[in-house]
């Protein structure tokens, strides 16, 4: 993962790349066209601390899995410890929380949503997979009432 991370963000940033690594080799390859935005976010997930290390350390964001809970507070402080073990800011870096449809109903959704907003969520989504409905129009109703009652 590591490495291919370094070969994205050369790729995206630079017309011509020649690159040797353990698993990569790249002779004088490029996109064309690059980027618009030649830094690319790359948002990872993973909760062991090797995971967490990582995500440190190359990462713009981090994807947890879980509930807002005390067992979650004690990882994104460690993971912004880790954040600022390398040098990098950790009010800087992205943390998108996903709160589950299936979990219980609108209220659920707003408590969870607040716990998360409390850990410094930066992002929040609603998952609606999984969560009994039927038909598109389920998902989107679903969303809209999720969307009405966090953000007004």
């Amino acid at each position: 993962v590591e490495e291919q991370i370094e070969v994205m963000r050369l790729l995206w940033s630079q017309e011509i790349v020649s690159y040797k690594g353990q698993f990569h080799t790249i002779t004088e390859a490029g996109l064309n066209p690059l980027p618009v935005r030649r830094s690319i976010p790359i948002w990872l997930g993973g909760r062991a601390d090797v995971a967490l290390r990582r995500i440190a350390r190359l990462a713009d964001g981090w994807f947890p899995q879980g509930r807002p809970d005390e067992h979650m507070r004690e990882i994104i402080e460690r993971l912004r410890g880790y954040i600022r073990e390398v040098g990098r800011d950790p009010d800087t870096f992205g943390l998108e929380a996903r709160v589950n449809a299936g979990d219980g109903d609108l209220n659920e959704w707003i408590r969870q949503t607040e716990g998360w907003r409390k850990l410094g969520a930066t992002h929040i989504s609603l998952n609606t997979m999984g969560a009994g409905f039927k038909s598109p129009q389920e998902h989107i109703d679903a969303l809209r009432r999720y969307k009405e009652a966090v953000a007004g």
